[in-house]
């Protein structure tokens, strides 16, 4: 524990390590209480033994309300004894007045609040019994206020019985045997609840009782039950003192304190930030069964880098509390003082953490909270680590904090989890994890499952998008197993009903709904049920039991959500994926009945076809290995051994590297096939069961090819995330291509597939950085003729200036069968797609929901931007994409010119601002007139709201376009000549003024044709 200043007589603090205390349960009766909810189940199990019943003499009852604004409990005397009351008009006028030392069973001290704060000291050392213990409580004023008990300038009455006068200095309220107790007595049987306790701080002084006024000690506390048996805290605010709660344990049985509760209560802002400021915690125990529950705990004062809370305690449980702040969430470290009676105490060994809302915060926290659950010890003397397991169940962890350190809400890596040997063990089931960043826009803090050490052993839980499993993966002796269990899904949504305004629990549809995994028979062994939930400000209420639960500390109302939004995921780092982007200043409209559902008919815009699972080699020659008993343990060191030719392939796992072939200033001669998806024996090969993850870890792109060769190099089968752009400028890479920078030179094709690339992002968000998701270049200026091929991938949440999701420049670029959604630019040009290539070939991707011109406010091209090239599109879906400006669907711009056949186009989203051209937008520009020519196309739903004739395509500066085939259906005016000048043809085809088409199901999304149809021929399936 905490040796700063002397220990007061029979604490007992020593600097030994180690420890275990005797199994216990304990059953406090709340009845007395409740806040009107449903009872709550307060027993306690962690194992077997004894069982401790505290009854209230006194009763206490009501609710307690938000943080820092505690509703009063009730404070009356009912108990056996002498009823005790203090303040104005009461027959004691001061605290000092009662005769402490004589306090016995069912006795009760009332503090009444008054105006002024009680500056006043007082020992507690009095002995109650289970159905009759010494209460004292506070009787709140008229508007529900605390009494106030402030250190700073307070006196101890010269009959105020301690033990010493040095130990005085240790506390404000303490809980302790008197100076004519023997020294084998403890108080016990104690009940303190209601008061606002503060100021025992060393910067403040008091008058003893002895009279002399001195400071406190640097480790004072509001509470210090330097011994004591079955104390229970309820109910009260402990801020500004060095330690709030300090509950201190000695090396005999004559100093142990045991089964202490703390609960409803409101400790905040303590610490010593100026000296020794990790030393000093909100609060800091050593008991033998220490119970936390229902409390608002956190944050410390500022520039404190304490512990939320700290505990060496055997028996510990933590559950149902709000949890904030701190340098450490928990901090469960070994036995100190208490050590000599720990050593073969199983309970010791468990530790039951469960039902907590933990919130990490950088903007409210600070940037220290990076390492939060700490597990095992921290003396050194690992012989005396906890050496046991920590169950972590039904939390909900929200971890806010941006990567690179802005504004002081910035760390690079975030560990959930630091288990100190491997020894230690942790079991983490039916959790929530959720991170995002603090600034829109900013990368998030990269979690991390442990620091190094440890076997962290994953239940069904949902995570954000790629939490890595090592901090310090170089370093790491320990074992991460059960991430095939996790839940999450592409948007970082877990469905929360406000996160921002601090509603956690899942909403209708959230994925966590009934996805809780069933009990399992490690946790019904140790009688470890969730049957409440923390509600705000220190209350609880009885968790709705509906058969199937939620995971997470909260149940919703029972909505379930469709299977299809909550999928499994290996572990990555969702650290690395962006947060939500500044809201656009052109809102956009919905998308309206023609929306495209989700399972929706693959007509067209088939997407990917699924992975590539080919055969898998021999590891040896021409094959490397990398993960599982492979020879390599990086990608990296694969790619510096291989030959020209070569096939690395890449177990399962997560690799936190930034993957590099060649350099963007010295291209490499080698072509190489790296593949991922292969079981640990390389055996077989399956990319969907094997995830095989390439995480960037926020500091250069996922991956990066430059190639000069004439055969193929190819990528397939990984997913990869976390990545940012290359370089800064022109010279080093410009910083494009978060999640793969590519440029291929000489005759060769540089093959990128069957890969999910999501979480990614460009350097900066300006016209030049492009390429979020993909950024390849078929390099030609030396006379080869090099093609990138992108096909069957699903690229999805990346971020960039301009091409979102996928850019591609250079000679030749063919883009074929992916799926690319829901990725972001920033600036004007290309939400998901960016064609720069001089020859594009774009046929059968689903491009869906992504968005241009998020930061500037304007923009076009939401789905495809053709940037004055030729281009070739076929058979795609464009859905549900949006531009501030015009051309939410496809844009062609500045001379482009191509064809499109057979192409989709369904209700891409026109802003609310009177721009019309929803779907396509033809613009001309140096260096002149776009030219298009579309057959068989089909345009739906169309229709600017606040333009009555608002256009499905717009033309501008001269361009133009020829229509043959075509259905262009509930769209107003289906083509808009801006300038005037324009030039278009509708041939053959059914516009919006003529005869329904009779799609198949609109609704559903199948426009197909139905028999008889008045448009049979037309459009992308006539």
């Amino acid at each position: 524990m905490d040796d700063t200043g002397p220990p007061a007589r029979g604490a007992g603090l020593s600097s030994t390590a180690g420890g275990l205390a005797r199994a216990f349960v304990v059953a406090a009766l709340l009845t007395g209480c409740s806040d009107g909810a449903a009872p709550i189940d307060s027993s306690v199990a962690t194992g077997s033994g004894a069982t401790v019943v505290m009854a209230d003499a006194t009763t206490i009852s009501g609710p307690l309300g938000d943080s820092g604004a505690l509703q009063p409990l009730s404070c009356e005397h009912t108990g056996p004894g002498t009823d005790y009351a203090v303040g104005p008009d009461q027959p004691f006028a001061s605290i000092g007045d009662v005769p402490w030392a004589t306090l016995a069973a069912g006795d009760s001290v009332r503090i009444f609040w008054r105006d002024e704060p009680y500056h006043e000291k007082f020992l507690i050392q009095g002995q109650g019994t289970a159905d009759a213990p010494i209460v004292v409580c506070g009787v709140a004023g008229p508007d529900g206020q605390l009494p106030v008990i402030d250190g700073e300038d307070a006196t101890a009455s010269p009959d105020m019985g301690y033990a010493t006068v040095q130990g005085q200095a240790r506390a404000l309220i303490q809980v302790s045997l008197g100076g004519d107790d023997a020294y084998g007595d403890k108080p016990e049987y104690v009940v303190i609840q209601g008061l606002h306790i503060r100021n025992a701080l060393y910067t403040a002084d008091y008058t003893g009782s002895d009279g002399v006024t001195v400071p406190y000690l640097e480790n004072a506390a509001g509470i210090f039950v330097e011994r004591g048996e079955h104390i229970t805290i309820r109910g009260v605010e402990l801020e500004s003192n060095g330690n709030g709660l300090f509950v201190a344990s000695g090396g005999d049985e004559e100093t142990r304190s045991r089964d202490i509760v703390l609960e409803r209560s409101y400790v905040h802002d303590n610490g010593t930030p100026e000296v020794g400021p990790d030393q000093r915690h909100n609060i800091y125990t050593e008991a033998d069964g220490m119970v936390f529950q229902y409390n608002d705990i956190g944050p410390l004062a500022p520039g404190a880098l304490g512990a939320a809370l700290k505990d060496r305690s055997s028996g510990t449980v933590v559950r149902y509390n709000r949890i904030s702040g701190g340098s450490r969430s928990l901090d469960l470290v070994d036995a100190e003082d208490s050590s000599p009676l720990a050593a073969n105490d199983p309970d010791y060994r468990t530790t039951l953490v469960y039902g907590n809302v933990i919130i990490n915060d950088g903007a409210t926290n600070g940037a220290d909270l990076s390492n939060m659950i700490h597990y095992g010890g921290d003396s050194g003397v690992t012989d005396g680590y906890r050496k046991g397991v920590l169950y972590f169940v039904h939390n909900t962890v929200v971890v806010r904090a941006d990567q690179d350190g802005a504004g002081g809400v910035g760390r690079y890596q975030t560990s959930l989890f630091d288990l100190d040997t491997n020894d230690e063990s942790a079991f983490i089931t039916d959790n929530v994890f959720f991170v995002r960043s603090v600034t829109p826009g900013a990368t998030p803090t990269e979690l991390d499952w442990g620091r190094s050490a440890g076997t962290i052993r994953l239940g069904v839980n949902w995570a954000s998008p790629g939490i890595a499993e090592w901090r310090y993966p170089d370093d790491t002796t320990g074992t991460v197993t059960g991430t095939e269990g996790l839940l999450s899904n592409s948007d970082n949504d877990p469905g929360f009903v406000d996160e921002p305004g601090g509603d956690l629990r899942p909403g209708a549809g959230s994925p966590l709904v009934d996805t809780a995994d069933a009990a399992p028979d490690e946790l019904q062994a140790i009688g470890l049920t969730v049957t409440e939930e923390y509600a705000d400000g220190g209350t609880a209420q009885a968790r709705p039991d509906d058969g199937a639960p939620d995971l997470g500390a909260f149940e919703s109302d029972g909505v379930t959500q469709a299977a299809s939004s909550s999928v499994p995921t290996s572990s990555a780092t969702g650290g690395s994926s962006p947060s939500p982007s500044t809201t656009v200043s052109a809102a956009p409209a919905p998308a309206g009945e023609f929306a495209m559902p989700d399972d929706a008919p693959a007509l067209v815009g088939k997407g990917p076809r699924g992975a590539d699972n080919g055969e898998a080699h021999p590891c040896g020659s021409g094959v490397l290995c990398v993960g599982g008993d492979g020879t390599y343990r990086s990608i990296n060191a694969a790619i510096a051994s291989a030959h020209a030719g070569d096939v690395i392939q890449v177990a399962a796992g997560t690799y936190t590297e930034n993957v590099a072939l060649g350099s963007f200033t010295a291209l490499d001669a080698r072509n190489l096939t790296l593949l991922g998806g292969f079981s640990a024996d390389f055996a077989t090969r399956d990319a969907a069961a094997n995830r095989t993850v390439i995480d960037g870890g926020g500091e250069d792109p996922a991956v990066q090819l430059h190639v000069m060769s004439d055969e193929p190099t190819v990528l397939d089968g990984f997913t990869l995330t976390g990545g940012v752009g290359l370089g800064t400028d022109y010279s080093d890479g410009g910083g494009t291509g978060g999640g793969v920078h590519a440029q291929q030179q000489g005759d060769g094709e540089l093959v990128i597939s069957h890969n999910e690339v999501y979480g990614n992002r460009t350097r900066a968000f300006d016209d030049d950085s492009r390429g979020g998701g993909i950024h390849a270049d078929a390099v030609d200026y030396d006379g080869g003729s090099p093609t990138v091929r992108i096909e069957d991938n699903f690229v999805h949440d990346n971020e960039a200036g301009r091409g979102g999701g996928v850019e591609v420049r250079g000679r030749a670029a063919v883009i074929a069968d992916n799926r690319i959604e829901a990725n972001i630019g920033h600036s004007d040009h290309g939400g998901g797609l960016y064609l720069s290539a001089r020859d594009n070939t774009v046929s059968d991707n689903i491009v869906s929901a992504n968005v241009i011109g998020v930061t500037v406010g304007y923009g076009w091209g939401g789905g495809i931007l053709v940037a004055g090239v030729e281009a070739t599109l076929s058979g795609n879906v464009v859905t549900d994409n949006f531009a501030p400006s015009l051309g939410s669907g496809v844009f062609w711009d500045e001379g482009a010119a191509g064809t499109m056949t057979g192409d989709l186009l369904v209700a891409n989203r026109c802003s609310t601002d009177g721009r019309p051209g929803a779907a396509i937008y033809v613009d001309g520009g140096d260096p002149g007139p776009s030219r298009v020519t579309a057959d068989r196309i089909t345009l739906v739903g169309h229709v600017c709201p606040d333009v009555p004739g608002g256009g499905a395509i717009a033309l501008e500066a001269g361009s133009s376009i020829s229509i043959t085939s075509s259905i262009m259906w509930a769209n107003g005016t289906d083509v808009v000549d801006i300038t005037g000048d324009g030039e278009f043809t509708i041939v053959d085809s059914t516009t919006s003024s003529d005869d329904d088409p009779r799609f198949v199901d609109s609704v559903g999304g199948d426009y197909s044709l139905q028999n008889g149809s008045p448009a049979v021929g037309r459009g992308a399936f006539g």
